[in-house]
């Protein structure tokens, strides 16, 4: 009899335990990727806002400095004298003339009621928000590119990051910046400090603007500093317990240590009170106007994540630049 010849037929493994691979490796990169995605966009617009603030301070102080003013001359403190605090007029600041009340540093420098630009008032028929500008102080001009957009009670503003405030003396609205000194275990805000965007860096609370400072080798100084709370909508705040059970804020602590818990920062506003005469616009404590990075009462923010509210990841920049004035008289 003839032999039948037989084709062997290949194995064939069994897919059962392969269903899913993609799924699985898809949920792994797409982790990695949010999270790499969210940290350039952090860090990016972190490093773009500290190089226009740095920008805005060295030019500034410049062309302060260059400014004919009175040989005495005093930048205003926070809550008692200035264009929006008790001395609307901005007339003196001590016993000597406050540089706010010059209507060339106001004109060329800096003005704080361009810190909040209603569009739907402030801005002519067919004009944009840089033809708004380009005529303003050269502070203003520079930090524009920092400012956010929000609804308020039915406006549409334009405002630098910060608590939004209202002075009463002038029914202005402007923009304090509250940093955050201290925070409970829980993670919430317990004490405050409020800065303005523009201010005098000083020493044992001298200022060495005036010629006659009591600041003794730096007397007749621009000291310049502009402050800017930077809060990130793709990233959040966490506080860190150490091994021994601690409590820090700075992931710096946190690393190289075994045991660390991440703890969320609540979005949880307490009840802080600007200086006076300011008062707070926003009173609520939850997200409002659609504005979450720079939601709340102080503006510092209401993301969502593990089915509460945190706080986003914030840092408050500041930028300083000293000049010698040119004084003649």
């Amino acid at each position: 009899m003839s032999r039948i010849g037989t084709r062997s037929r290949p194995l064939r493994r069994s897919n059962k335990h392969r269903r899913g691979q993609a799924l699985v490796e898809f949920a792994i990169i797409a982790f990695i990727l949010t999270l790499l995605f969210g940290a350039m966009l952090t860090f990016g617009f972190l490093l773009f806002g500290a190089n226009v603030l740095q920008q805005a301070a060295d030019v500034g102080a410049q062309e302060f400095s260059r400014l004919p003013l009175p040989p005495a001359v005093e930048f205003p403190d926070l809550g008692t004298t200035g264009r929006s605090s008790t001395d609307p007029s901005a007339t003196i600041s001590g016993s000597v003339p406050n540089v706010f009340a010059d209507p060339e540093f106001a004109a060329q420098i800096f003005d704080e009621q361009y810190l909040v630009v209603d569009l739907d008032n402030d801005l002519a028929a067919g004009q944009t928000l840089s033809d708004y500008f380009a005529d303003k102080p050269i502070i203003n001009r520079l930090l524009q590119t920092l400012l956010i957009h929000q609804e308020h009670n039915g406006q549409r503003l334009v405002r630098y990051p910060g608590a939004l405030v209202t002075n009463p003396n002038t029914s202005e609205l402007t923009v304090l910046i509250p940093v955050v000194t201290d925070r409970a275990a829980t993670g919430e805000e317990t004490t405050i400090e409020w800065h303005a965007v523009i201010e005098e860096i000083r020493s044992e609370g001298n200022g060495p603007l005036s010629l006659n400072s009591s600041v003794s080798g730096f007397e007749g100084m621009v000291a310049l500093r502009i402050n800017y709370p930077f809060q990130s909508g793709a990233m959040i705040a966490y506080q860190y317990e150490l091994e021994d059970g601690s409590i820090s804020g700075n992931v710096g602590n946190a690393l190289g240590e075994e045991g660390i818990l991440n703890h969320p920062v609540p979005a949880t506003d307490g009840n802080f009170n600007p200086p006076s005469p300011y008062t707070l616009e926003v009173q609520a404590d939850s997200v409002t106007d659609g504005l979450r990075s720079h939601s709340g009462r102080y503006g510092m923010g209401h993301l969502e994540a593990f089915d509460i509210q945190v706080r986003p990841y914030r840092k408050v920049l500041s930028a300083q630049a000293i000049y010698r004035r040119e004084v003649f008289e």
